[in-house]
């Protein structure tokens, strides 16, 4: 009786360790996709931050790390769709030819 109490206990243990180490490992960008994503909605809603061209440019720069940093990663075509979507409402301000340029 006392063995079987043991094995499950190991048992129920082992599965615990295999499920924390799961969800840390489980999609390699999906955290820092997350991230970039909260910043650019967060820019979005914010005067003083979308004023600034360098917050649009640093919320872009993110989104195209992630491609590159986990190119088989399941958020790379997110990320990529995300880093152009940046770069088109930065031109919403900026009217500057490149940016429509790297939105494309």
């Amino acid at each position: 009786m006392k063995k079987k109490i043991i094995v499950t206990n190991i048992t129920c243990s082992i599965l615990i360790i295999l499920i924390l180490i799961s969800n840390v490992f489980a999609d390699a960008g999906e955290r820092e996709y997350q991230e970039a994503y909260q910043d650019f909605k967060s820019l979005e809603i914010s005067k003083v931050k979308k004023a600034s061209r360098t917050n649009w440019i640093y919320c872009a720069k993110k989104f195209e790390n992630i491609y590159k940093k986990y190119p088989k990663a399941s958020r790379v075509g997110d990320a990529m769709y995300m880093e152009g979507k940046v770069y088109q409402s930065l031109y919403a301000y900026s009217n500057k030819e490149s940016d429509l340029d790297k939105a494309i």
